[in-house]
């Protein structure tokens, strides 16, 4: 009789983290999380066709984490500065997950691949959840507009900008964009 793991995809996904963090892209490998899992090899197989896939549902499962951070912030009690500040940190963190992408950069096609990947996805959603926050201060900026401040927002995070410069940076844009 087989045995039954019990939520064995979340179990395989937190093995590989840890090793992705441990050893870098090239480190990582389907058996030995398998390994670690108790598990058989075949059996990563039938959640994950290839480390790739793998580190793409890992990456994706850190950014739904971000966000879910972000959306449970509270607008009533902050400013607009403080608001792109936690978009900001929250951002940063995802990044920091990664040792500031380094991880993946051991494997610079590899990183190239699977951060551009994701990149376009992460700033159409960045640009979505923008676009609610700036309305709760009464501003209605295009979606062009929005994506530019998102991808500022990533390539900020990404690079270590300062928080408060990047906030400040923000503000400026949002505000100036009314003194006309």
């Amino acid at each position: 009789m087989p045995k039954i793991i019990s939520d064995i995809r979340n179990k395989i996904l937190t093995s590989a983290k840890v090793q992705l963090k441990e050893k870098g892209y090239a480190g990582l490998s389907l058996r030995g999380v398998a390994e670690d899992c108790a598990i058989a090899v075949g059996t990563t197989y039938n959640y994950f066709n290839s480390k790739e896939e793998l580190v793409n549902a890992i990456i994706t499962s850190d950014w739904e984490e971000a966000m879910k951070d972000l959306d449970q912030a509270d607008p009533e009690t902050e400013d607009l500065e403080e608001a792109f500040r936690n978009i900001y940190q929250a951002i940063y963190n995802f990044y920091e997950n990664y040792g500031g992408i380094s991880i993946l950069r051991r494997h610079q096609s590899v990183r190239i691949d699977l951060l551009d990947k994701h990149y376009d996805d992460f700033a159409k959603d960045l640009t979505k959840r923008l676009k609610s926050i700036v309305r709760k201060y009464g501003i209605h900026e295009s979606e062009s507009f929005l994506r530019l401040i998102a991808e500022t927002t990533i390539t900020s995070a990404s690079h270590d900008i300062d928080e408060y410069d990047y906030a400040e940076l923000i503000h400026r844009i949002l505000t100036a964009s009314y003194e006309k």
